[in-house]
């Protein structure tokens, strides 16, 4: 029986060259170091040896310090390692880390770049700096084109038979495996849920990083992304939502918020201050399942941006610290980011600023998801002198979303089998509605047709005519009662 040969990795195809580790890279992301290529046993003692290259050149420029710690911490903390990487092997991600977090490095994936699997475990270790420090750095910097990607690991095993001690054998090592991640999750600073995605995703598949809410929620700066053209009372919201995500998940107070995205995490209470200078908001999210009310207040920017606001430079705070500032439960948050402005289902793809040397600038209300989007097949019914003059199947598409002043604009589409359209629009702070732009009202059940009282339905202001919708009934299933 042939001996069991294992290798606990990340499922990728490892006919890519091995990771390269070079000093330099994107200056944008202000790489001290970049790692490409696929991860591979021996990586670590490679990153040691640029180690070595700050240190040298730490001594040189300080000849009087002697203490090895203090060399250590003055050649590498700060440090920036980008990562461009399909994935590999998980234990040595696993070491690459610890020698990022021990020294205080950060980690970085760049324009275009992509970190999956291993490579993503590995994003995890880049180390913030310490809270109250000025300037604030994040330890994990994502570039709003980058791929980031998480799954399970998996086992790579050659084909053969093997023993049941061999088998058992094989499972501990990546349960172990496993558990060795968890028990950095507060050295490194791993979320609860995301450590859930990392375990729960079939090494098969892949799951990526893709809107401001899942970045924030998980502690992962984005940065290359435009800014908010101005910030409204809307922007202001998103901000206060955001920050509210990533602090309570930071404190384990929140249960699960994933499920949450597309619904709203603030209230539509904004007040500008009389010096024009801070938007003041009682918002609301979830903790446990609960909805907690709270205030919010953010200080408007006290400059403009510039186009030296790099990564780098501000680590990476395009909007840095003195610029704009959020006061949340008593306390400043720190790393307020241009992309935190803008709506929790936004893609980070759609605010990614086409070249990073030159600043953009985008509407909020333009790129923010619906705050409830859904389709249904139905009943489409016109009744005049409430009798019944036509009746068809039709589709109704249904949205609700935010304007920039916190109202919600309603939008009820009908299309019938001929691709004709009528839609029905109201905003939050307004009674009446508003039918193929002609003003109307929506119908209390008591008013609605003799033969229509379980739909919904619309009347024109100046005509007679009413318009009604129906949902399809409810078919359950037939259940066969007998004995």
């Amino acid at each position: 029986m042939r001996r069991l040969a294992l290798l606990l990795c990340f499922s990728w195809a490892t006919t890519v060259e091995a990771a390269d580790i070079v000093l330099g890279g994107d200056p944008y992301m202000g790489c001290d170091m970049t790692l490409s290529g696929v991860i591979e046993k021996g990586d670590a003692t490679k990153l040691d040896d640029r180690f070595w290259d700050f240190i040298d050149a730490f001594e040189f420029a300080n000849p009087d310090v002697f203490d090895l710690n203090e060399i250590a911490t003055g050649a590498l903390a700060g440090k920036r390692l980008c990562l461009d990487s399909p994935g590999g092997s998980f234990s040595e991600a696993l070491s690459i880390g610890e020698e990022l977090s021990s020294n205080g490095i950060t980690t970085a994936v760049a324009r275009d770049a992509l970190c999956h699997s291993a490579c993503a475990i590995l994003f995890l270790a880049g180390k913030s700096s310490e809270k109250g420090a000025a300037p604030f750095t994040p330890g994990r910097l994502l570039h709003a084109t980058a791929s980031l990607g998480f799954h399970a690991p998996s086992l790579v095993v050659e084909g053969g038979q093997y023993s049941k001690a061999q088998v058992e054998g094989a499972y501990n090592v990546a349960i172990l495996s496993l558990g060795e991640l968890v028990q950095r999750k507060q050295r490194w600073n791993i979320p609860d849920s995301l450590i859930e995605v990392i375990v729960t995703t079939p090494p098969s598949e892949m799951r990526t990083v893709d809107t401001v809410f899942e970045a924030a929620f998980w502690q992962i700066a984005v940065v290359g992304s435009v800014y908010p053209q101005q910030i409204t009372p809307l922007a202001a919201a998103n901000a206060c939502a955001m920050i509210f995500a990533r602090e309570g998940q930071a404190n384990q107070r929140i249960s699960s918020m994933i499920g949450l995205a597309g619904q709203s995490l603030f209230a539509g209470d904004a007040r500008l201050s009389e010096d024009g200078k801070t938007w003041h908001l009682k918002t609301v999210g979830l903790v446990a399942g609960k909805k907690v009310y709270y205030d919010c207040a953010l200080h408007l920017p006290t400059a403009e941006p510039s186009a030296s606001d790099t990564a780098s430079a501000h680590g990476p705070l395009d909007i840095p610290p003195e610029r704009a500032r959020i006061i949340f439960e008593g306390g400043p948050a720190e790393g307020i980011l241009p992309a935190f402005f803008f709506g929790m289902q936004t893609p980070l793809k759609d605010i990614a600023r086409p070249h990073d040397d030159a600043l953009a600038f985008m509407p909020v209300a333009g790129t923010v998801g619906p705050y409830s989007d859904f389709t249904s097949k139905g009943v489409c019914t016109t009744w005049v002198e409430r009798a019944l003059r036509h009746r068809e199947a039709c589709t109704l598409a249904f949205n609700i979303s935010w304007t920039e002043d916190l109202r919600l604009d309603r939008r009820e589409r009908f299309t019938n089998t001929a691709g004709e359209t009528l839609e029905i629009a109201s905003m939050s702070d307004a009674e009446g509605v508003t039918i193929l732009g002609a003003a109307g009202h929506r119908l209390e059940k008591d008013a609605h047709p003799t033969d229509a009282p379980d739909t919904n339905c619309w009347q024109f202001d100046d005509k007679r005519a009413i318009f009604c919708f129906s949902f399809p009934p409810l078919t359950l299933p037939n259940v066969d009662s007998s004995p």
